[in-house]
């Protein structure tokens, strides 16, 4: 059995329709966490065929796609953390960077 791993997309896509239609695809795949940014759960072959999809979509010269596998989708993934407004009085810090 093939295992699913979590998976960071985001896309720049200059045109509207071609955006709409990336849209759909994407979010019918996983959860948006900001505009053209989401947070998926794929299969390995359920990624390609996800990827084939949205360059058939997109062009190149114009669009840009980007798909990072983060890890296993059931095992904690240091990367992310759960958002949320900071405490009164409180700036939101960010956490140091992956390197």
């Amino acid at each position: 059995m093939t295992t699913a791993r979590l998976v960071l997309l985001s896309y720049d896509i200059a045109d509207r329709r071609r955006w709409r239609r990336a849209h759909r695809l994407v979010t019918a795949q996983g959860d948006m966490q900001q505009l053209s940014v989401y947070l998926c759960r794929l299969t390995p072959a359920r990624m390609e065929s996800l990827r084939r999809q949205l360059s058939a979509v997109l062009h190149a010269g114009e669009d840009r796609l980007m798909m990072v596998d983060l890890g296993p989708a059931d095992g904690p993934c240091p990367a992310l953390r759960q958002g949320g407004a900071a405490s009164p009085g409180r700036s939101a810090a960010l956490p140091p960077p992956v390197l």
